[in-house]
């Protein structure tokens, strides 16, 4: 701060961390866009700015390789001991895990030129590894079952209908999910607690949800897991329609109780599906 302060020449009481990544899309016909071009230089300014006439790609593309790569990692870096995003990045095999569902699974679903999305993915990863902001896995945690609808689940299905295999490192993150979702105890206030390694944490999320886990806390991975696929309110759809989505997932929820999450990631790089 003090470096900073003296090349400011003054003292600033409000000086915050923050990230060194900005972008600005704006959709707009080619009539429009010539004249914003003139009326509103931005890009000769040397600033991220893009205009386009479809919007889509560059929302996808946020949605699935930021955003998704937050939800499809972070609860099963927390079960593997991890405490905030940039210890993840440091971790060789949540690394690797994490790699392997940014720029294997989710990148090729995205509807831009490759070079264009792994630009963008890599921004992802410098982002993620910021080493002035720690993360808390946890708060990432928050909602992620609508989360992971929303930033996953698309991921999946265009992945499978692209390569006709299932993902295996964002199929692996739904049992992830329902095992981070696993509760202990309920608090008063309606919340679920976990337990890791001995320790407590809370699991936060609508009343459906944790109704739900709640009920199917000692239910068989079998169960659970086809239960959960079959609420259409959650999904938007019936995952048990998925071809094999479910049947992995139980053998790696099964992994995850048996052998821990890390000896499951392991097992879950090893096998294609």
């Amino acid at each position: 701060i003090k470096d900073v302060e003296r090349e400011l020449g003054y003292t600033d009481k409000l000086i915050t961390t923050g990230e060194p990544f900005a972008l600005w899309v704006i959709e707009c016909n080619e009539e429009d866009a010539e004249r914003l071009a003139r009326e509103l230089p931005l890009q000769k300014a040397g600033l991220p700015v893009v205009l386009t006439r479809d919007l889509t790609p560059y929302h996808e593309r946020k949605v699935r390789l930021l955003n998704g790569a937050h939800t499809s990692s972070v609860l099963a870096a927390y079960l593997a001991g991890e405490d905030i995003v940039r210890g993840m990045m440091h971790n060789p095999l949540l690394r690797a895990y994490l790699d392997r569902a940014v720029y294997g699974e989710l990148a090729p679903t995205v509807a831009l030129p490759a070079a264009d999305v792994k630009a963008f993915a890599d921004s992802v990863m410098e982002r993620f590894d910021n080493p002035f902001i720690d993360h808390a896995l946890t708060a990432i945690a928050l909602n992620s079952v609508s989360k992971w609808r929303a930033r996953v689940l698309p991921g999946v299905k265009a992945y499978l209908e692209k390569t006709g295999r299932l993902p295996r490192c964002l199929t692996f993150s739904w049992a992830a999910l329902a095992a981070f979702y696993t509760p202990v105890r309920r608090n008063e206030d309606g919340t679920l607690v976990g337990k890791r390694d001995g320790n407590e944490y809370t699991v936060r999320d609508d009343r459906a949800a944790i109704d739900f886990f709640w009920e199917n806390r000692s239910a068989a991975p079998e169960k659970l897991l086809r239960d959960l696929a079959g609420r259409v309110d959650f999904w938007g759809e019936d995952l048990n329609g998925l071809n094999g989505f479910v049947d992995q997932a139980i053998v790696d929820l099964k992994n995850i109780r048996a052998l821990g999450v890390k000896d499951a990631i392991r097992c879950a790089m090893e096998r294609e599906i």
